[in-house]
This record gives structure tokens, sequence and C-alpha cells, in this order.
């Protein structure tokens, strides 16, 4: 994360991921957080239509905010030392209400390419086990991505 610490004594307790995406692009924002306002650092990751490839598979902004929440968890999760689980709670906000029916209820994964897609996020999510996924309206993304 690139924005430094206030404080070498401060534990990042709270990971927010936010998360704006479509298969042609999008951005991510992640922050290290002591409590809810307290922000430790920052840093933000731009999503090229390169980072939305699944198999050839045609893509829709749903998969797309899957995909970059699959890329958000490989980053965390290599952050983590070997075998750990991260100690923090990850808060990871996105604005697709079927997205947001894939994460939490795996009964709703119909369809091949969420099911597969989710099946990655469940894997990865073993590692988070304070995960938390939040459904908000795209323009408090946004909004909420400029905010510090």
């Amino acid at each position: 994360m690139s924005k430094a610490a206030t404080s070498a004594n401060v534990k990042v307790n709270r990971v927010l991921v936010l998360i704006d995406a479509t298969p042609q692009g999008g951005k991510v924002v992640l922050r290290a957080l002591h409590g809810w306002q307290n922000i430790i650092a920052e840093q933000t990751v731009e999503l090229t239509t390169a980072d939305f490839v699944f198999n050839d598979a045609k893509l829709t902004g749903d998969h797309a905010k899957v995909i970059a929440i699959i890329k958000t968890l490989k980053r965390l999760t290599n952050k983590l030392p070997d075998k750990s689980s991260a100690g923090y709670h990850l808060v990871v906000v996105q604005s697709s209400k079927a997205v947001q029916t894939w994460l939490t209820d795996a009964t709703a994964r119909k369809a091949d390419l969420p099911k597969t897609l989710t099946g990655y996020v469940d894997q990865l999510a073993a590692r988070f086990p304070h995960l938390q996924f939040e459904q908000r309206e795209r323009k408090v993304i946004t909004k909420l991505m400029t905010t510090q």
C-alpha cells in the first residue's frame, strides 16, 4: 500500500476494498484502516480490458466485478505469511445486486460462469475469516474512491 503510515505502531484492523469494474476496465481502491475512518495506507489498482479475460467467455459487468474481487483477494493473499489467515476484517464493496447474491448465496449460482468465478472467490476467501461483502450504488462507491 502506498500511503505512509501515520504511526509505525498503528495496527491495521480493517481493509476496505472498493470495486468499480466493467469488461472494458475499472479501478480497485484498497484502504488499510485503523477503525473505520483512520486511513493508514491506500493503493489504487487500475484494471484494463486485458484483466477481464476468462477462457474466451463473453463477460458482463457482473463477471468483471467478480474477476476484480478474485484479483484483489489474490493480491491480498500474497501479502499474508504462508498458510496464515488475515488478522483484519476485510470488507469488499461493489455495485451489483446479482454479484452480491452470488457471493452470499451459493444456491443462487445457476449459470456455469458465475459458479466457476465465485468458486475461485470461495477458495481465496478461506484465508480471510472476517470477510464481508457489501453492495452499494455505483455513485456511492465512486464517491468513496475519491474520499480521503
